[in-house]
């Protein structure tokens, strides 16, 4: 037994206990596991190295001054983060006011002074007490607004910018300073319900991004783990809307062409978020990942469609509003030459969402029908919105239950469908007359179809009445009106 501990331990000797990387199990184990090895406790451990009440840095000599921002760094190497339930007696109290004001006289030196981190030993001193502090348990007892630990820990990530962010610390200093675990417990860490500590912690990751380029694939390939994690097992992760804004900084300053590894991310996380049930905290950032890679290389314009069919949301109205002006973007930037790839799939999905029950999924859909775009895509691809978006059209126009959206849609059929192109709509609807009279086609599609041959026949210079609901009448696209005759449903 005793042999197998020694061989445990050398096999773990240079690894990091409380770091099991983003999605490697549990996340109540790997916080406790976190907890248990960096922060075992007042008991065990105390909140700073030492009680001493050094002087201010800025008293002293220059030749003095490395040296006591050295000790008051390394004074304060100890967690600030009190167990639940454990009293915070007198004590602790004076050991985090203490701790306070070192780290206070440390950020006003920092400030006041030019390469205040020249020194190898002030930067391990300084790597030292970020380490010790930064990473603790992620929970509502930890994240509680106002927690005793919120001062200090504060501090702590302020030093820490300041260290980035100095420009007389090389990138190569930054790169072999902060380590490959660091980053790992930053992106993990990120799970807190504290929106004041996540945003210091976007923004670290974000200028590590920046000022470190020999991490930048490191910091990728971590917040994509911690992303399609997300996506496979939804669980509670107050990060996921900052990680998406730092990605989408990332994209934002790409250049084409892209890696192959943005598309696999595109792939593996950011389209398999769109499954997840709540989307609202961090949908507007999603989107602007999706469309920025879109912007980047339009070759991916397919995948997303497909995708986002495929992770179509049946039963939340809300959700697919917002999928369908992702899609409006996405349909905005493609490229003429992909439109036989692209526009089947989206005309396929325009017709779902127009045929649906809810009024707000269809109103949203008709209006980008209506949008110029949309309509020179459906003079492209005519035969195929034929099939998918004249019968939910013609459908709307009689039997939806809003009177909105009958009107629209009869608007979207007139100006999109028959106007778009008289001569071809003719042709199709003649093969559709052909199915009726041979008795293939159902009695209701019969009513429909025979309702978009009068209108066919009709033309918009003599107007035309749908059903017994709604009129038309006008002398071009522009001129169109459209108004619903008395007796119609509300």
């Amino acid at each position: 037994m005793e042999r197998r501990r020694r061989t445990h331990h050398r096999r773990h000797k240079n690894v990091p206990h409380e770091f099991l990387g983003p999605g490697s199990g549990d996340s109540d184990k790997r916080e406790a596991v976190a907890f248990n090895h960096h922060h075992r406790g007042a008991e065990n451990r105390a909140i700073i190295a030492d009680n001493t009440n050094y002087p201010s840095i800025g008293l002293l000599s220059p030749l003095e001054r490395t040296s006591m921002l050295n000790m008051k760094l390394k004074q304060c190497t100890g967690t600030s983060f009190i167990r639940p339930g454990d009293e915070i007696n007198s004590r602790t109290a004076s050991q985090l006011e203490v701790k306070r004001r070192s780290l206070l006289d440390v950020l006003d030196h920092v400030a006041k002074t030019t390469a205040p981190f020249a020194s190898p030993e002030t930067v391990s001193a300084l790597m030292g007490m970020i380490a010790a502090n930064i990473i603790h348990p992620t929970n509502e007892i930890w994240d509680a607004p106002g927690h005793v630990h919120w001062p200090v820990l504060q501090l702590v990530h302020e030093t820490f910018l300041r260290f980035i962010m100095d420009p007389s610390v090389e990138p190569r200093t930054l790169k072999h300073a902060i380590r490959p675990s660091l980053i790992a417990r930053l992106v993990d860490q990120l799970r807190t319900d504290d929106a004041e500590e996540r945003e210091y912690l976007k923004t670290e990751l974000h200028r590590i991004y920046t000022r470190a380029p020999g991490h930048r694939p490191l910091v990728r390939r971590l917040m994509t783990a911690a992303l399609e994690q997300y996506a496979a097992t939804p669980h509670r992760h107050g990060g996921v809307a900052e990680l998406l804004e730092v990605y989408g900084t990332i994209i934002k300053g790409l250049s084409a062409p892209l890696k192959a590894e943005y598309g696999e991310a595109l792939h593996t996380a950011f389209m398999p978020l769109h499954r997840v049930e709540n989307t609202a905290p961090f949908h507007d950032g999603l989107s602007r990942c999706v469309v920025r890679l879109v912007e980047k290389d339009a070759g991916l314009a397919v995948v997303v469609v497909r995708d986002l069919i495929r992770y179509w949301p049946l039963s939340n109205p809300g959700k697919a509003v917002k999928n369908l002006s992702e899609l409006e973007s996405i349909l905005a930037l493609t490229p003429l030459a992909m439109y036989d790839s692209v526009m089947p799939l989206a005309l396929h999905l325009f017709g779902l969402c127009v045929s649906s029950h809810h009024e707000v999924i269809a109103e949203a859909a008709l209006r980008i029908l209506l949008t110029q775009t949309m309509r020179a895509v459906i003079k492209d691809q005519f035969e195929i919105a034929l099939d998918t978006l004249v019968f939910p059209l013609l459908y709307n126009t009689q039997k939806h239950a809003s009177t909105h959206v009958q009107v629209v849609s009869a608007r979207v059929l007139m100006h999109s469908v028959v106007w778009a192109s008289p001569l071809t709509a003719n042709t199709a609807v003649q093969s559709c007359r052909d199915q009726i009279d041979a008795g293939t086609t159902p009695a209701e599609t019969v009513e429909l179809w025979d309702i978009l041959l009068d209108m066919v026949a009709h033309g918009p210079e003599e107007g035309g009445k749908v059903g017994g609901g709604v009129e038309f009448g006008g002398n071009g696209v522009g001129d169109g009106k459209v108004s619903v005759a008395s007796g119609s449903r509300g």
